[in-house]
């Protein structure tokens, strides 16, 4: 049962980045009128994700990412 609660919420973190980066192409090619906005929807998303993965690294006592580059970005 634990195993398929771990996919769900991994299944969660996957749509989040997969949402992310439709916004993050949206920014690429938006007007400069519609910039600010993109930008704030994909801070929201990004603020999201890092929660989402924090809390299942809280409930399965895992690390979900061992990048370098996201310490340097993150601080965490």
């Amino acid at each position: 049962m634990a195993g398929c609660i771990f996919e769900q919420d991994i299944g969660k973190i996957h749509q989040i980045k997969i949402d992310l980066l439709k916004i993050t192409k949206c920014l690429d090619t938006c007007s400069e009128k519609e910039k600010s906005s993109y930008q704030d929807i994909a801070y929201e998303y990004s603020k999201a994700l890092k929660a989402v993965k924090k809390s299942i690294e809280e409930a399965y006592g895992v690390k979900l990412c061992c990048c370098p580059l996201h310490h340097e970005i993150y601080g965490n």
